[in-house]
């Protein structure tokens, strides 16, 4: 109990760390950058990439990658949402607005990055604002696991402060 107690704690002050970082910084790279090494730290993951959708909403392009042995690969690989092959776990967040939990990558279908990167288990989880999805936080881990409910409670919360960002950049932008 005093090690739940204790993670929980350490979920609660990354999610004020960020929350600072959102509200003072107009710097979208940055932000994502930073939000990126907490959740990989926050969740013990090898492996995550920030993407973000295209002005049209049909391509998912990677703006923060971390871990990846071959990033060059994956910086410049586009999920398109309108192919079912690459873009079927993308396009179902989108719809449902809703994370998913792979604890067995090599036995699901998709996530053919994730193979590649001998990824065991996953999580995708939706950037939302103004219930509008616009990206996805996609971390994933080389042992199996299983992750606890509080910890993708976490990461829907730091979803939506990465969803403020993006909104603030592009009024900042504007």
């Amino acid at each position: 109990a005093h090690e739940a107690l204790l993670a929980r704690h350490q979920q609660l002050q990354t999610l004020h760390a960020i929350s600072e970082e959102v509200f003072t910084s107009t710097a979208l790279n940055a932000v994502v950058e930073l939000i990126l090494d907490k959740v990989l730290s926050l969740g013990s993951f090898e492996l995550g990439a920030v993407r973000l959708r295209d002005p049209e909403g049909n391509l998912f392009r990677a703006v923060a990658l971390k871990g990846y042995l071959d990033p060059e690969a994956t910086i410049n690989r586009n999920i398109d949402l309108q192919n079912p092959a690459t873009g079927m776990l993308n396009s179902h967040i989108v719809i449902t607005k809703e994370s998913i939990i792979v604890e067995d990558v090599p036995a699901s279908q998709g996530l053919a990055e994730f193979k590649k990167e001998e990824v065991q288990s996953a999580i995708l989880v939706p950037i939302i604002a103004a219930q509008e999805v616009l990206g996805t936080i996609q971390l994933g881990s080389r042992t199996p696991r299983k992750f606890p409910p509080e910890l993708l409670r976490t990461l829907e919360a730091l979803g939506n402060h990465v969803g403020i960002a993006i909104q603030k950049a592009r009024l900042h932008q504007e």
